[in-house]
């Protein structure tokens, strides 16, 4: 009796079967035109044993994998293409493992879904300063679902939201702080999780500048000289210097001068305490100020001037005029020189070009000595200061400025008034359409209209500059006074 009972009862045992299942599928959601590897794990099967014949299917449709990977007794990877022309939804899984007999189904295993995109976004256009919660309209998206990352992009700049919120699926919420840090401009806007991946908006965000933009107001003193150390006070308006650290940079292009000692006068106001090199080039510098806290870059075009450092020996040299413009061809003299020398040169220097006379010499004819020499100067020529170089000494600074285009050189060596030396007056050989007369400070003492008799008694003897004015050109030529 008892034999046959456990008879029995091994045979209800043996003759029992388990049934294999699907356990996992990963990942569970894909998208129309991707292709991928789905891993899928299952249990009381094994997968090394015969074959499996894996097939996706909803309704009328059925896809089968490009390639499968046993990874082991009960894992596989399988390599799929879900083509754009398959409907979405809800595919069931079924594996058939030959060996064993085994039939078995997932149900809704793999989701199939469109591809995602971004519709729009609301606000559109914000103001530095101010911040902003923008809402985010997805398509086909799984925002609810997954961890969303989402940015702001303008150029080669990421800029992260300060918190975030999913409304649902195809809703999401960013909040942003838009510090006067962010670029006024227009913005890219990106939302990535692993789903969907990373989708864009290009475009789709505008920044205007803010009400309280930061700016320098002032820089005192604006002209410094080679080889001269000295306080610069920099004032400013919507920024506070005494937060965090303040980096200062004063340039002219790659050229800079070395770094200032920085004092924080004030929330609005520096004190620069600067040391300009002899050799550090002249000409305009920008200003930067760079403040760790706000994270702004503030800068002042053209903001201070750096003149020539006149040579102790040689200060009561000066040059005469001390200005032309871009098409002129002029004398420049140089009074009481003090010595006669054939080999004496003289140069202009903005620290990029010279500018060399076409001719020049020294006379002793009169009385102080002088030294002469013409210039012709073009358009290719930079507007701007040039220290002027006697005899490789700089002794003055003379500048350029813009010319009108069109303007004909006229030679400074026709005879266009006399007599010369004068007394008390001197007659021009046509009527100008201007004329002026200027004192060896470059002041104008006289200025007059279509006229061809000039009265110059009042004058004391001495060197003067005439500039007379043609629809040809300009004449720039000295007169003697006696």
């Amino acid at each position: 009796m008892k034999k046959t009972f456990f008879i029995t009862i091994l045979a209800l045992i043996l003759g029992s079967k388990i049934d294999a299942q699907i356990l996992t599928v990963t990942p569970d959601t894909v998208v129309i035109g991707q292709t991928l590897d789905v891993n899928v794990t299952a249990e009381n099967v094994d997968f090394t044993q015969g074959t499996n014949i894996v097939r996706l299917s909803h309704g009328n449709t059925t896809i089968i994998e490009n390639g499968k990977t046993i990874k082991s007794s009960t894992s596989l990877s399988l390599h799929y293409f879900f083509s754009s022309d398959i409907p979405t939804g809800f595919y069931n899984m079924t594996i058939q493992n030959t060996i064993a007999g085994t039939t078995f189904t997932k149900n809704d295993a793999i989701y199939v879904k469109e591809i995602a995109s971004l519709d729009s976004i609301s606000p559109k256009t914000a103001k530095q300063g101010e911040n902003v919660t923008i809402t985010i309209y997805g398509d086909s998206t799984n925002f609810s679902k997954y961890i969303n990352a989402v940015c702001l992009i303008y150029g080669s700049y990421t800029y992260n939201p300060i918190s975030m919120n999913v409304i649902d699926s195809k809703t999401l919420q960013a909040t942003f702080n838009l510090t006067y840090t962010f670029t006024t401009g227009m913005y890219d806007l990106s939302v990535q999780n692993d789903v969907d991946g990373k989708i864009s908006l290009s475009d789709a965000f505008e920044l205007k500048e803010g009400p309280l933009v930061p700016v320098i107001l002032s820089v005192t003193p604006d002209t410094v000289e080679q080889g001269q150390t000295l306080d610069i006070e920099v004032t400013a308006e919507n920024i506070d210097f005494t937060q965090g650290s303040n980096i200062v940079h004063i340039f002219n292009g790659n050229n800079y001068l070395d770094y200032p000692q920085i004092k924080t006068s004030s929330a609005t106001s520096l004190t620069l305490n600067c040391h300009i090199n002899t050799d550090d080039n002249i000409g305009y510098y920008d200003l930067s100020i760079w403040n760790s806290t706000s994270r702004i870059t503030l800068t002042k075009k053209n903001a201070i001037y750096v003149k020539s450092a006149l040579d102790s020996g040689s200060k009561d040299l000066s040059v005469e005029p001390n200005m032309a413009l871009q098409g002129e061809k002029i004398d420049l003299f140089i009074l009481e020189i003090g010595n006669i020398d054939s080999t004496n040169t003289i140069y202009l220097d903005n620290g990029d070009i010279k500018i060399y006379p076409i001719t020049s010499y020294t006379s002793d004819t009169l009385e102080p000595t002088e030294f002469h020499a013409t210039f012709t100067f073009t358009y290719d020529h930079p507007v701007g200061f040039y220290s002027v170089y006697f005899n490789d000494v700089i002794i003055d600074t003379f500048e350029l400025k813009k010319g009108t285009v069109g303007l004909n050189d006229i030679s400074g060596e026709t005879i266009h008034f006399y007599p010369n030396p004068a007394n008390d007056y001197i007659y021009l050989k046509e009527k100008f359409e201007t004329i002026q007369l200027f004192n060896t400070k470059g002041q104008i003492i006289l200025e007059a209209k279509q006229e061809d008799v000039l009265n110059i008694s009042k004058f004391q003897s001495g060197v003067y500059f005439i500039k007379l004015k043609t629809d040809n050109g300009i004449i720039f030529q000295k007169l003697i006074i006696e």
